[in-house]
């Protein structure tokens, strides 16, 4: 009866993990702590929101932003014209990335708010390449 073992240098593995989480830490503070309002969503629903989307939203916390559909967020008379926009966007059909539309608060006052969208595909579709360099 004997023992097996094994051994590997695991050394470029650890620095790469490293590297990864350090990546990682740069892309969660820049997030995070932009003064800008980030809002990341699926289907006018949040999934991420960053402090500065919480504060302008006067929101008490990141939970209670997520808890509001993109359409919650604008004046009333405004929101038609924003599915309209998410609908092209959605379909694939040339929409507006960049607009002003009036921001709703959580205690009902509103807010001139410029808004400047994009698609971010999804880690696992298959990458769309743009049809020009803008």
């Amino acid at each position: 009866m004997g023992t097996t073992g094994t051994a590997s240098d695991i050394t470029e593995l650890t620095r790469s993990q490293d590297q990864l989480r350090a990546s990682e830490e740069r892309f969660r503070s820049i997030f995070e702590f932009s003064p800008i309002g980030i809002y990341i969503g699926r289907r006018g629903r949040p999934l991420y929101v960053n402090l500065a989307f919480v504060r302008m939203f006067g929101f008490d916390s990141s939970g209670e932003a997520l808890t509001k559909s993109a359409a919650d967020l604008v004046a009333p008379e405004r929101r038609e014209e924003l599915v309209r926009i998410a609908q092209r966007r959605e379909a694939g059909e040339p929409a507006e990335k960049s607009y002003e539309i009036v921001g709703l608060r959580k205690d009902g006052s509103r807010f001139a708010m410029s808004v400047l969208v994009d698609r971010i595909p999804s880690p696992t579709a298959k990458p769309r390449w743009p049809s020009s360099p803008i």
